[in-house]
């Protein structure tokens, strides 16, 4: 089953008052990180990977709002992973995504400064553009190229692509 580990401004979006603490992950798929950004007035969920800090960006407007987010991030990741050669793995996150997630407390503070980082930086792609013009995947393209640091990487200069690469070739395991 997904973990999703919920700023308190998106658990606030989602009418939810009490957390439980995160639980150990088995798939690779299975931790997540959900916060809510502004951009010109609009709410967009900022979904980043709790291993490789690989983020997604899914506007309420467009997904229906914040109870629609697994939908969202599965109809994302889906795509992510058929671009990226990996469709053995969709079969098996979809299985994943097929009950009801988790909701707990945000307890990571490295993923959150790196989302912390994102925020920051995404905001150029879509400085000066109308929010119906935004391109989503350009702004995850941007942020999922950029190098990080990274505690203990095998990978020289890691991005958050390169992790979430390196993860799924090691077969999905979480060593």
């Amino acid at each position: 089953m997904a973990q999703l580990r919920l700023t308190r401004k998106f658990a606030k979006d989602l009418h939810i008052t009490k957390l439980q603490e995160p639980q150990e992950t088995t798939s690779i798929f299975d931790d997540w990180v959900v916060d809510v950004i502004r951009v010109q007035r609009k709410k967009v969920a900022m979904v980043t990977h709790v291993k490789s800090y690989l983020p997604f960006f899914l506007p309420y407007c467009e997904i229906g709002g914040a109870n629609n987010i697994i939908h969202a991030l599965v109809r994302s990741l889906t795509l992510w992973i058929l671009e990226n050669g990996y469709s053995r793995y969709r079969q098996p996150m979809c299985d994943l995504f097929a009950g009801r997630p988790t909701s707990c407390k945000t307890a990571d503070r490295k993923v959150l400064g790196h989302m912390n980082d994102y925020k920051r930086c995404a905001p150029f792609v879509w400085l000066d553009t109308p929010f119906d013009k935004i391109n989503w995947f350009e702004a995850r393209e941007m942020l999922e190229n950029m190098p990080i640091t990274v505690e203990h990487s095998r990978i020289a200069n890691p991005t958050p692509k390169s992790l979430m690469l390196d993860l799924l070739d090691r077969d999905g395991s979480l060593e």
